[in-house]
Protein backbone atom coordinates (compact mmCIF):
# COMPACT_ATOMS: atom_id res chain seq x y z
CA UNK A 1 0.00 0.00 0.00
CA UNK A 2 2.34 2.25 0.41
CA UNK A 3 3.48 2.18 -3.08
CA UNK A 4 0.27 3.07 -4.06
CA UNK A 5 -0.25 5.51 -1.28
CA UNK A 6 3.22 7.11 -2.81
CA UNK A 7 1.69 7.24 -6.28
CA UNK A 8 -2.24 8.41 -4.50
CA UNK A 9 0.09 11.58 -3.29
CA UNK A 10 2.24 11.92 -5.94
CA UNK A 11 -0.96 12.18 -8.65
CA UNK A 12 -2.63 14.61 -5.60
CA UNK A 13 0.39 16.51 -5.90
CA UNK A 14 0.43 16.97 -9.89
CA UNK A 15 -3.05 18.03 -9.56
CA UNK A 16 -2.71 20.03 -6.77
CA UNK A 17 0.55 21.77 -8.90
CA UNK A 18 -1.82 21.66 -12.30
CA UNK A 19 -4.64 23.21 -10.41
CA UNK A 20 -2.34 26.08 -8.97
CA UNK A 21 -0.84 26.47 -12.63
CA UNK A 22 -4.63 26.97 -14.26
CA UNK A 23 -5.15 29.30 -11.45
CA UNK A 24 -2.41 31.48 -12.31
CA UNK A 25 -2.77 30.76 -16.28
CA UNK A 26 -6.25 32.22 -15.24
CA UNK A 27 -5.23 35.29 -13.57
CA UNK A 28 -3.02 36.10 -16.09
CA UNK A 29 -5.72 35.68 -18.61
CA UNK A 30 -7.29 38.28 -16.58
CA UNK A 31 -4.51 40.20 -15.99
CA UNK A 32 -4.25 40.20 -19.95
CA UNK A 33 -7.69 41.34 -20.44
CA UNK A 34 -7.57 44.13 -18.03
CA UNK A 35 -4.87 45.00 -20.16
CA UNK A 36 -5.86 44.79 -23.25
CA UNK A 37 -9.61 46.87 -22.01
CA UNK A 38 -6.39 49.90 -20.94
CA UNK A 39 -5.07 49.24 -24.12
CA UNK A 40 -8.08 50.04 -25.89
CA UNK A 41 -8.99 52.87 -23.88
CA UNK A 42 -5.73 54.37 -24.17
CA UNK A 43 -5.98 53.53 -28.03
CA UNK A 44 -9.28 55.68 -28.10
CA UNK A 45 -7.99 58.63 -25.72
CA UNK A 46 -4.98 58.92 -28.02
CA UNK A 47 -7.40 59.19 -31.36
CA UNK A 48 -9.04 61.64 -29.33
CA UNK A 49 -5.74 63.51 -28.60
CA UNK A 50 -4.58 62.86 -32.22
CA UNK A 51 -8.26 64.54 -33.47
CA UNK A 52 -7.88 67.58 -31.24
CA UNK A 53 -4.43 68.16 -31.82
CA UNK A 54 -5.34 68.42 -36.10
CA UNK A 55 -7.85 70.18 -34.79
CA UNK A 56 -5.77 72.69 -32.84
CA UNK A 57 -3.18 72.80 -35.89
CA UNK A 58 -5.11 73.59 -38.73
CA UNK A 59 -6.66 75.95 -36.31
CA UNK A 60 -3.17 77.49 -36.03
CA UNK A 61 -2.40 77.32 -39.71
CA UNK A 62 -5.49 79.51 -40.61
CA UNK A 63 -4.32 81.80 -38.12
CA UNK A 64 -1.03 82.26 -39.02
CA UNK A 65 -2.54 82.67 -42.59
CA UNK A 66 -4.87 85.73 -41.65
CA UNK A 67 -1.89 87.03 -39.71
CA UNK A 68 0.15 86.63 -43.01
CA UNK A 69 -2.11 87.95 -45.16
CA UNK A 70 -2.87 91.08 -42.83
CA UNK A 71 0.88 91.75 -42.63
CA UNK A 72 1.32 91.53 -46.23
CA UNK A 73 -1.26 94.12 -46.71
CA UNK A 74 -0.12 96.11 -43.69
CA UNK A 75 3.54 96.37 -45.47
CA UNK A 76 2.42 96.87 -48.70
CA UNK A 77 -0.05 99.90 -47.20
CA UNK A 78 3.27 101.01 -45.61
CA UNK A 79 5.27 100.56 -48.90
CA UNK A 80 2.81 103.04 -51.07
CA UNK A 81 2.60 104.99 -47.76
CA UNK A 82 6.58 105.68 -47.96
CA UNK A 83 6.64 105.88 -51.80
CA UNK A 84 4.41 108.77 -51.40
CA UNK A 85 6.22 110.40 -48.98
CA UNK A 86 9.58 110.25 -50.72
CA UNK A 87 7.81 111.70 -53.77
CA UNK A 88 6.72 114.69 -51.76
CA UNK A 89 9.78 114.96 -50.09
CA UNK A 90 11.38 115.29 -53.29
CA UNK A 91 9.70 118.57 -54.09
CA UNK A 92 10.28 120.36 -50.96
CA UNK A 93 14.00 119.29 -51.19
CA UNK A 94 13.97 120.73 -54.45
CA UNK A 95 12.51 124.13 -53.46
CA UNK A 96 14.89 123.81 -50.76
CA UNK A 97 17.43 123.55 -52.74
CA UNK A 98 16.69 126.12 -54.37
CA UNK A 99 16.06 128.35 -51.56
CA UNK A 100 19.52 127.80 -50.22
CA UNK A 101 21.13 128.81 -54.07
CA UNK A 102 18.96 131.90 -53.82
CA UNK A 103 20.00 132.97 -50.61
CA UNK A 104 23.52 132.09 -51.32
CA UNK A 105 23.88 134.28 -54.02
CA UNK A 106 21.73 136.97 -52.58
CA UNK A 107 23.25 136.74 -49.08
CA UNK A 108 22.00 137.91 -45.55
CA UNK A 109 23.39 142.07 -46.62
CA UNK A 110 21.32 141.57 -50.27
CA UNK A 111 18.44 140.63 -48.38
CA UNK A 112 18.49 142.74 -45.82
CA UNK A 113 19.37 145.62 -48.52
CA UNK A 114 16.26 144.71 -50.40
CA UNK A 115 14.22 144.89 -47.34
CA UNK A 116 15.28 148.26 -46.97
CA UNK A 117 14.84 149.72 -50.06
CA UNK A 118 11.43 148.09 -49.86
CA UNK A 119 10.57 149.83 -46.85
CA UNK A 120 11.04 152.99 -48.15
CA UNK A 121 9.69 152.06 -51.35
CA UNK A 122 6.73 151.58 -49.60
CA UNK A 123 6.79 154.91 -47.24
CA UNK A 124 7.65 157.24 -50.56
CA UNK A 125 4.08 155.42 -51.86
CA UNK A 126 2.39 156.28 -48.88
CA UNK A 127 3.28 159.54 -49.12
CA UNK A 128 2.77 159.83 -52.65
CA UNK A 129 -0.67 158.46 -51.86
CA UNK A 130 -1.40 161.29 -48.78
CA UNK A 131 -0.25 163.97 -51.46
CA UNK A 132 -2.42 162.69 -53.87
CA UNK A 133 -5.35 162.29 -51.36
CA UNK A 134 -5.02 165.87 -50.02
CA UNK A 135 -5.21 167.40 -53.57
CA UNK A 136 -8.18 165.28 -54.44
CA UNK A 137 -9.59 166.42 -51.32
CA UNK A 138 -8.97 170.09 -51.75
CA UNK A 139 -10.38 169.68 -55.80
CA UNK A 140 -13.33 168.26 -54.27
CA UNK A 141 -13.74 170.66 -51.94
CA UNK A 142 -13.24 173.23 -54.25
CA UNK A 143 -15.42 171.97 -56.68
CA UNK A 144 -18.01 171.66 -53.99
CA UNK A 145 -17.40 175.57 -53.12
CA UNK A 146 -17.70 175.98 -56.69
CA UNK A 147 -20.96 174.54 -57.43
CA UNK A 148 -22.50 176.36 -54.32
CA UNK A 149 -22.06 179.21 -56.10
CA UNK A 150 -23.05 178.46 -59.19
Amino acid sequence: MNEQSEQLDAIISRFTDSEQSLRRLMESAQQMESAEAQLSGARAELKVSHAESIQSLEAARAHIAATHDSAERSFGDASSGIYALTLELKDISRDLKDMAIAWRSIGPEGVRNSLDELSTSVQRRENQMRIWLSILTVLVLALGGLAIFT
